[in-house]
């Protein structure tokens, strides 16, 4: 029987605090659902141009800044958070610009323990829920070949018939 092969538990290792990650983000974006909801005034609201390093190439996306203030028991917070999760850009950040105008009144859903935290959605984009499910496959390969891979020599091996 040789070593333990390293790569395998790593990449378990790895799975595991991936999926950890994403399931304790899925269980705030579904805990907000309890939160109240306090009248808010969208402050600023426009298209932002960023340039992002991907794939080796620099890459300009446009993201939206929405900045929000609500009253919480009397006193004033401000915030920019729209959704939870990262910030997507292209595209959605045309859209979520428009949807949130400058003097609009909107509903914000604050964090009862922490009145601070506040989101403008409950709901996280698409494809979030799409990299969850990469997240999940990225988790049982690497599960899987943890497993299978250091079985492979200690398996029992029979002799080849002549058949």
């Amino acid at each position: 029987m040789g070593a333990f092969p390293i790569l395998p538990l790593a990449l378990v290792i790895i799975g595991c605090v991936i999926l950890y990650q994403f399931l304790r983000a899925f269980h705030e974006m579904y805990g907000c659902w309890k939160w109240p909801a306090a009248e808010g005034k969208v402050l600023r609201s426009c298209r932002e141009m960023r340039t992002r390093s991907h794939a080796g190439r620099l890459k300009r996306m446009e993201y939206a800044k929405v900045l929000y203030e609500y009253k919480v028991d009397g006193k004033t917070y401000q915030s920019t958070r729209i959704y939870f999760g990262p910030e997507l850009g292209g595209t959605l950040a045309s859209r979520k610009a428009f949807k949130y105008p400058e003097g609009a009144t909107v509903a914000v859903r604050y964090n009862p323990k922490n009145p601070s935290e506040a989101v403008l959605e409950r709901n996280a984009p698409a494809m979030l829920f799409l990299l969850g499910i990469v997240v999940f496959i990225v988790f049982l390969s690497s599960l899987g070949s943890g497993m299978v891979i250091p079985l492979k020599g200690c398996l029992p091996q029979f002799p080849k018939s002549g058949f």
